[in-house]
């Protein structure tokens, strides 16, 4: 609370700014990283993941023709109609 107790008084732009002697600061320069962007962000530990995407692990096969779990239409035992 100490730090904020003295009043801060707004100054109008640039023109009014203090001289400086030292060199202007610049951003950083831009650096293309390698390879192809991710396209979802890096969630942090304790973030729960999406529920809306669809995940390809611990997911059972279901096939079209006989709606069977553990195989797909290619392996079906049921001749085609």
């Amino acid at each position: 609370m100490k730090c904020y107790e003295h009043a801060i008084t707004a100054i109008n732009g640039p023109i009014n700014w203090p001289e400086t002697p030292a060199e202007s600061i610049l951003p950083p320069e831009y650096k293309q990283g390698v390879g192809r962007p991710k396209k979802l962000r890096r969630r942090e530990p304790d973030e729960e993941p999406s529920a809306t995407k669809y995940r390809r692990t611990c997911t059972k096969k279901k096939c079209g023709r006989c709606r069977e779990v553990g195989h797909n239409v290619g392996k079906c035992p049921v001749p085609p109609p």
